[in-house]
């Protein structure tokens, strides 16, 4: 189960940030200065943390594994007994860390599974590139994308209509999809990103009626990344007259510092000073539905005989790291 990590006590934030701000084919920051830049935000990232108790993801990956390999049990009987790992890409366990256990454990087959549902070079790609590096003998294939899946459509469905049960006018209160943002250069040079973000908001939109918006959080740094930023949207929904509105964070399957933090200790208490009440949808974590998501998924994907979706940004930067992602479409 990839994802991208999160320091899980105050110790380990600088080291998460340094390899975060060391890798220039996730923010490139010139002159090789990121590793600095990590450590001079440290201080202020570990209060952060400190506040929420620290990642919970490595907690819910464990909860939401748990979950899909039971029920896949079940399901896919032919393809039993299943196991998952964590696999991070800037806090333990790391890749080399899961593929040794996997191999250790004689595992007959590795599924790739991608915990960004929307496809980005930025994380699925560049996760990906850095998994390669330590397959070695596993037999490994690849679920890269489930943006639109119905299961996890249905999963957010449950999810934000709970929430709309619980305000004043159920039909006409908007809702604001926040994603983590990606500099715009990333978009510019033919990331799918943003569009992948679309289609899982189109799908969940097709049986609501409310007025819906995207917005897009947790910039760094001085480059352009990709607006409205959430902040603004919340201020403008207050501008235009709304009292209330309910915030998703659309990109993210479970709980960490970009929810517990940035939305509800920051933008939620900003939008109420405004006179603007947000009901914050919870991300899937380990809700029923979520996991049976996440058990069909890879249950089509075996029956499927692993056809990943791997695609290239026209403008690719990182041509030769990229040519590495052949690897996964052959090696099934």
């Amino acid at each position: 189960m990839i994802n991208l990590g999160g320091p899980a006590t105050a110790k380990d934030v600088e080291p998460f940030l340094v390899r975060m701000f060391s890798d220039t084919t996730f923010i490139q920051i010139p002159f090789g200065i990121g590793p600095r830049i990590a450590r001079l935000r440290a201080k202020r990232v570990r209060k952060q943390y400190e506040e929420i108790g620290g990642s919970p993801l490595a907690v819910w990956t464990d909860k939401q594994g748990s979950d899909m390999v039971k029920k896949l049990d079940l399901i896919s009987p032919q393809t039993a007994p299943h196991k998952f790992y964590k696999c991070f890409r800037y806090s333990n366990p790391l890749s080399e860390e899961a593929c040794q256990e996997a191999l250790a454990d004689g595992a007959e087959h590795v599924v790739a599974f991608t915990q960004y549902p929307h496809y980005s070079c930025a994380t699925t790609g560049n996760s990906l590139r850095e998994l390669h590096k330590h397959v070695g003998n596993l037999q490994m294939s690849v679920i890269s994308k489930w943006a639109t899946h119905p299961a996890y459509i249905a999963s957010w469905n449950e999810l934000i209509q709970n929430e709309l049960r619980q305000t004043s006018d159920p039909l006409n209160t908007p809702i604001i999809f926040t994603a983590h943002s990606i500099p715009a250069v990333v978009m510019w040079r033919g990331d799918m990103y943003p569009f992948e973000i679309g289609s899982t908001v189109n799908s969940i939109m097709s049986s609501l009626p409310n007025p819906h918006f995207i917005s897009w959080q947790s910039k760094v740094g001085f480059q352009t990344w990709l607006q409205p930023n959430t902040p603004d949207s919340l201020k403008k929904l207050s501008e235009k007259g709304y009292k209330e509105a309910i915030l998703v964070p659309i990109a993210f399957t479970s709980e960490h510092l970009e929810t517990l933090f940035e939305l509800d200790l920051e933008y939620v208490k900003e939008a109420a000073e405004m006179g603007l009440k947000i009901r914050r949808c919870p991300a899937p974590n380990d809700s029923p539905l979520f996991t049976d998501a996440l058990a069909n998924i890879v249950k089509q994907h075996l029956d499927n005989k692993f056809n990943p979706w791997l695609p290239r940004c026209l403008m690719c930067p990182f041509p030769n790291d990229c040519k590495n992602l052949d690897f996964f479409k052959t090696n099934v």
